[in-house]
């Protein structure tokens, strides 16, 4: 959206960036055109380089719901985007003759998701936006449910969250607390008020925890104003992916894993005297435990990779981290047991911890 045009408050903008997912993709955008929500819907399908089919597939849905625009046409909407005309295709009149769908296709080199993210949201013309997976979907109603919490507690985020539970709105702070650093740290099944993340970016740099960072600056920005508001839905329908970045075998982009929340401390250290020691607690053991995540994933190379020197430098980057931050009070005890007898283990013994830990998940996947 430009600079100097107003966001539209009647217009719901719904980012979803896609790479690759031709065999779910149908169904998400399917379950977004359903959503009866009493806003106008503006769904941005943000092309990042796939080349499975995914492309076709979201160049069938702007034909329907923007006006066919011929070979030429698409051709340019292929090259450099084209959302087609301001007023909605016949299509989607004649469903809805309430609700006006817009539908935006980009088709972009691969330069990641949150490339695509923040390119939705600079295309973006509503006053509130969410972002839905491609490999997502929504059961009917949810975008409305997500709305009447926002108006009943006027609110600048809502969050789809089973970790808090409140009739009340919490302060940035709070979220920070209970939600973001308790496990809410993923941008989709949310609603967000435009004006309040207005120049907010998803760090592009980073493969892992870019969902948090961007959230974790949105809690900063609100501060002690009483503007998030939970809700427990059952309506975003989430698919856990085995090719995501979580699930993958190390590579150098694994140890995001570890930055993101070396990134974390470094936003939240000058608010020390706002912010909770609890709050700093929490981070040192999820820092802990991302960097025992990490030497995990390294475990289960071949053991002849463990002395590349790039996995080298990762192993010493696990244990500084863990040094580190078992350093803060309370962080080490506030661990799951499991979690503080691997610590103490890899400390004292990193390569024997690689290899028995190696030696468990084989046997597991015997079992």
């Amino acid at each position: 959206m430009t600079k100097d045009k107003t966001p539209d408050g009647n217009v719901l903008s719904v980012i979803v960036p896609v790479y690759n997912a031709k065999d779910t993709i149908k169904e998400c955008v399917d379950s977004i055109l359903a959503q009866k929500c009493g806003k106008h819907l503006e769904i941005l399908l943000m092309d990042d380089g796939s080349t499975d089919g995914s492309a076709e597939i979201l160049d069938s849905y702007w034909r329907t719901y923007e006006g066919n625009p011929g070979e030429k046409g698409l051709e340019e909407n292929r090259e450099r985007g084209n959302s087609g005309e301001e007023d909605p295709g016949e299509n989607s009149e004649r469903e809805d003759p309430a609700t006006r769908i817009r539908v935006v296709v980009r088709h972009e080199q691969n330069h990641g998701v949150s490339h695509a993210r923040n390119r939705g949201m600079d295309l973006a013309e509503g006053e509130w936006i969410t972002f839905v997976d491609a490999d997502d979907h929504l059961e009917e109603g949810f975008f409305a449910e997500l709305l009447q919490a926002q108006e009943r507690l006027d609110v600048a985020l809502v969050s789809c969250t089973e970790r808090i539970l409140s009739n009340h709105s919490l302060t940035g702070y709070e979220y920070l607390e209970y939600g973001i650093f308790n496990e809410d740290s993923h941008v989709w099944g949310k609603l967000f008020r435009r004006g309040e993340i207005e120049g907010l970016r998803f760090d592009e740099d980073l493969r892992i925890g870019e969902d948090m960072l961007f959230l974790l600056d949105f809690a900063l920005r609100i501060g002690l104003k009483h503007e998030v508001a939970c809700v427990q839905s059952d309506k975003y329908v989430y698919l856990d992916n085995p090719k995501g970045a979580m699930k993958q075998r190390f590579c150098a982009s694994y140890r995001d894993q570890i930055v993101c929340w070396q990134r974390a401390q470094e936003r939240i250290d000058p608010l020390q005297t706002a912010l909770s020691h609890y709050l700093y607690t929490r981070l040192a053991i999820i820092r802990m435990t991302a960097a025992m995540l990490v030497a995990s994933k390294i475990a289960l190379l071949p053991k002849k990779e463990w002395e590349m020197p790039e996995v080298k430098r990762v192993l010493a980057d696990c244990k500084s981290e863990i040094k580190v931050c078992k350093r803060v009070n309370g962080a080490l005890i506030g661990l799951e047991k499991g979690y503080q007898l691997k610590v103490i283990f890899f400390l004292l013994h990193p390569r024997k911890y690689l290899e028995c830990y190696k030696r468990y998940k084989k046997v597991r996947e015997e079992e």
